[in-house]
């Protein structure tokens, strides 16, 4: 079985450490949802996609997906006051913009220090057809 690890540590209903994992297919016997015998919850997960097992019985896999090959970064870096300049109105959004780089600036800081746990971004900009406001 595979899945992703939720919990590891010693909990209180045993004296070794577990390893909780969110399982990627629901079993059939059990509708473990990361509570332990003693109904202390150590992780969420839907009914029947929780597993606890001893740290010995865990193999940890490698991660073989290419779904988002790595991208560099462009060599120069955008001034996004000077482009939005060139836009006219829409004030509401060149304010959103740049508190979103803010963000990234503050996330870039956070993971030079190792600090990691930022949030993925993600936008949709939406306008009426022919107002060419669906370009943005």
């Amino acid at each position: 079985r595979e899945g992703m690890v939720m919990f590891i540590g010693i909990p209180s209903f045993s004296s070794k450490e577990v390893v909780g994992l969110r399982l990627d297919e629901k079993r059939s016997k059990s509708d473990c949802d990361g509570k332990g015998p003693n109904n202390e919850r150590l992780f969420r997960c839907p009914a029947g996609f929780g597993i606890f097992l001893e740290s010995d019985e865990v193999q940890l896999l490698e991660d073989t997906s290419d779904s988002f090959p790595a991208v560099n970064a462009p060599a120069t870096r955008l001034d996004l006051t000077a482009a939005m300049s060139k836009l006219v109105g829409l004030t509401s959004v060149k304010d959103r913009l740049a508190k979103v780089q803010q963000l990234v600036e503050v996330q870039k800081k956070r993971e030079a220090i190792g600090v990691f746990g930022g949030r993925p971004l993600h936008f949709s900009f939406r306008g009426g057809r022919g107002t060419g406001m669906s370009f943005t």
